[in-house]
């Protein structure tokens, strides 16, 4: 999974739901509404949308790496998951 991230998540929630368009959802075949949700960053507010490379697209009938999907720029854009941990976007949990 790579990470496509914006300045705030409503930037993130509109480019989601613009690649859920895209990959022809909400379909009535399915009680999922969307192909990915963005999540928001625990402490700078940013949003980041995960770029899967194995999701089923209605569009495409089949699954799709998302990232074909994206622009250039953001294709050269996207973030690992180590560079999110980096990033502190997953701090974490408390140790039992």
């Amino acid at each position: 999974m790579l990470w496509l991230v914006f300045p705030s998540l409503s930037e993130a929630q509109t480019r989601a739901g613009g690649l859920s368009d895209d990959m022809g959802y909400p379909h009535p075949s399915t009680a999922t509404q969307r192909a990915s949700l963005p999540i928001v960053h625990p402490s700078n507010g940013k949003g980041a949308v995960p770029i899967g490379n194995n999701v089923w697209s209605w569009g495409s009938v089949g699954k799709i790496d998302m990232s074909t999907l994206l622009s250039p720029s953001e294709q050269s854009a996207l973030l690992s998951k180590s560079e999110m941990d980096a990033g502190g976007w997953f701090p974490p949990g408390p140790v039992s």
